[in-house]
């Protein structure tokens, strides 16, 4: 094993030192989204580099964000509705404008990393990212 991995090995077992009670729901839910995550970009794939089909990142956006959004309106309905509707906002336009702004390139990028490569680049990414976020996190 390298020394990077090693360092980020102990700083995982640091952290999860005091936590020694499993809940269950809680790791279902890590399995299903882990799951669903790789189903998504696996679709995403046969999306833009299958036979007769190869769309572009914004074509491929154009067809995904509904579904997502389908996906996302009933949790968010039972969940989180009824906080929402009562919060009382502190955010301009500018920062809600900027922040969709880098959630839509961030799509772009990874349905154009995906349609370069494949699904797994994609997912050996989100270690590298998850890897270099607790190292930071650790540095800190």
């Amino acid at each position: 094993m390298s020394d990077n991995t090693q360092d980020l090995t102990t700083a995982v077992r640091v952290l999860l030192t005091g936590e020694v009670v499993f809940v269950l729901v809680g790791f279902l839910s890590q399995c299903a989204s882990m799951v669903s995550e790789a189903t998504r970009l696996t679709l995403v794939q046969i999306l833009l580099q299958g036979q007769g089909i190869k769309l572009n990142p914004i074509t491929t956006m154009y067809y995904i964000s509904p579904v997502c959004l389908a996906c996302l309106l009933i949790p968010f309905a039972v969940f989180e509705a009824e906080r929402l509707a009562s919060y009382t906002w502190h955010i301009g336009p500018g920062l809600l404008l900027g922040s969709a702004a880098a959630a839509f390139a961030l799509n772009c990028s990874i349905f154009l990393l995906i349609g370069k490569s494949s699904a797994l680049t994609m997912n050996i990414a989100g270690v590298a990212k998850d890897m270099l976020l607790i190292y930071l996190s650790m540095a800190v």
